[in-house]
């Protein structure tokens, strides 16, 4: 899948004024091969995203760090969440990084 429109950015909090060298193009998506969303919950919510030049990491970029793979080592485990989505539906998304 080539995606002409679509973005992501690196090592930045704040959307509203973003720096040209933390934005990349997306070139590919592989979603989870056991995606699944239903009314009440959504499983294996993960994807990988190919951008289109190398990511330099620094001190304000790493890579994630995926979970080991024992089937339930994080269940009922406090985990946290980051991103500039809405965490009411319908309610407009922040320019500023959330955590949760």
């Amino acid at each position: 899948m080539f995606l002409h429109r679509h973005y992501v950015v690196i090592g930045e909090h704040d959307r509203s004024s973003l720096p040209s060298d933390g934005v990349h193009r997306i070139v590919h998506v592989i979603i989870h091969e056991d995606y699944e969303r239903t009314n009440t919950y959504i499983k294996n919510d993960i994807a990988l995203l190919v951008v289109a030049r190398p990511i330099i990491f620094n001190q304000n970029v790493q890579p994630i760090c995926l979970p080991r793979m024992e089937k339930h080592y994080y269940d009922n485990k406090r985990a946290i969440v980051t991103g500039w989505g809405d965490t009411i539906r319908g309610i407009s998304t922040s320019d500023h990084l959330n955590d949760f």
